[in-house]
């Protein structure tokens, strides 16, 4: 089966590569900002890149408050038992023999077996029919899913891609992007806008696309239909070995109607971070 993989560690180097513009009319179509979600391809980038997202802040901002108040319900942190010379309660044995590290602290930790860092790798990928209150439901529930497994102490090396087949053959199109690297902070509106604006696949992911040599547009139909929605192959997969991985059509269909909440919980308890 022959393959196009695109995958870029970091922003910076998506947009560098990219150029700095779109190359065709998909990425820099003038179609409403409500389809594409931003009025042009450089209002994306700059979004994208430097925050500053506020056109469905308030929406997006209430939908992951309230799937991360959910979701927290189910918590159960495991902690470990560290002794220091302050701390919750004593160690009356440490404290009789004049231990000055003798109060007790339970501090969070991993579950066992889990690293310290969890990769996730979103698909954006969807069909030119699908709104832009569908594409911010499922958005806000990926962005809920990093602040949830963030606020458990785990770091979060956050990846976004697209996925596409080719209509006439077997072809298949992977690309990724890093959004926020191990360690990295990314702060809410930056994190909801590369989640859940319709951007993230109807700019950004097309000006990849448009990127291809021009044999490889023609087989993906870049410029018009963009190919057909798929998930990522298992060896695109496996070149980045994420823990999470979305399908294309999460929380999707044809009316929308999926369950981002239960998606949440499915995936934490997946990664054993809750009970």
């Amino acid at each position: 089966m022959y393959e196009v993989n695109m995958t870029y560690p970091s922003l910076d180097d998506l947009f560098s590569a990219i150029g700095g513009k779109a190359r065709f009319k998909g990425a820099s179509s003038r179609k409403p900002g409500e389809w594409s979600g931003t009025k042009s391809f450089a209002e994306a980038q700059r979004f994208a890149q430097h925050g500053g997202w506020d056109a469905a802040n308030e929406q997006a901002d209430q939908a992951v408050a309230a799937i991360t108040a959910k979701v927290r319900d189910s918590i159960t942190v495991q902690s470990d038992r560290l002794y220091a010379n302050t701390g919750a309660i004593p160690n009356v044995a440490m404290f009789v023999a004049g231990n000055p590290a003798h109060m007790i602290q339970h501090v969070p930790s991993p579950r066992a077996g889990r690293a310290r860092t969890v990769r996730v790798l979103v698909n954006v990928c969807c069909s030119g029919g699908v709104s832009t209150h569908t594409m911010i439901r499922r958005g806000v529930a990926y962005a809920a899913l990093v602040e949830v497994i963030q606020s458990l102490g785990y770091s979060v090396d956050l990846w976004c891609g697209t996925a596409h087949g080719s209509r006439g053959s077997s072809a298949r199109f992977n690309a990724a992007w890093r959004v926020k690297p191990e360690g990295g902070v990314i702060d809410r509106d930056r994190l909801l806008f590369n989640m859940a604006n319709p951007s993230n696949l109807r700019r950004i992911g097309f000006a990849i696309m448009e990127t291809m040599s021009a044999k490889d547009r023609r087989t993906f139909g870049v410029g018009s239909g963009y190919g057909s929605v798929e998930k990522f192959t298992t060896g695109f997969i496996d070149s980045i070995k994420p823990d999470v991985v979305s399908d294309a059509s999460i929380m999707l269909g044809s009316s929308g109607q999926g369950d981002p909440i239960g998606w949440v919980i499915e995936t934490l308890t997946g990664l054993d971070l809750i009970g």
